[in-house]
């Protein structure tokens, strides 16, 4: 009987290993819970609040340090997010025909707002450009998920940074 338990240990540990190695992970019952509401956009690019939305709902389930819950009674935590600015600027063009742009920059002006209790916590505006190739082909939902995934990471990261 005692030859056994070494044999249960090895396996316990090893299920451990085979389980955080598919990303799965052992989170304890207290993280702080927030809800994302509906992303206001005010720019003109269309989509880009329901991109971006996705974006950050996606990376607070990816990341460990929040739980993302459906409604504002059940959270901590009210993140608001409205989108001021999203404009495409040329950078380099083609040396075949100056009206094909190889590469592009987006300017992105996005207001974060988190507020705990029903008190604003902050609101601060975050000012990003981001470079998207577009030699190959424009595929402007491939481009607006590419800049609102950076964009996402980088309000995650501001909000735990803020909290």
């Amino acid at each position: 009987m005692a030859k056994l338990r070494p044999k249960k240990l090895a396996l316990l540990i090893s299920a451990c290993f085979l389980l955080s190695g598919c990303g799965y992970k052992f989170v304890a019952g207290g993280q702080p819970k927030i809800t994302v509401k509906p992303v206001l956009n005010y720019s003109l690019q269309p989509l880009a609040d329901i991109c971006l939305s996705e974006a950050v709902k996606k990376v607070f389930v990816e990341y460990p340090d929040f739980s993302l819950v459906n409604s504002e009674a059940a959270a901590d935590y009210v993140l608001h997010l409205k989108i001021n600015r999203w404009k495409r600027k040329p950078v380099f063009f083609s040396r075949k025909d100056s009206k094909d742009i190889a590469i592009a920059g987006f300017e992105t002006e996005t207001e974060i707002s988190l507020f705990k209790n029903g008190e604003n916590i902050f609101t601060e505006t975050v000012k990003e450009t981001f470079s998207a190739s577009l030699a190959e082909e424009y595929r402007e939902d491939y481009v607006l998920e590419k800049i609102s995934q950076k964009l996402a990471e980088k309000i995650y990261f501001r909000v735990l940074d803020k909290r």
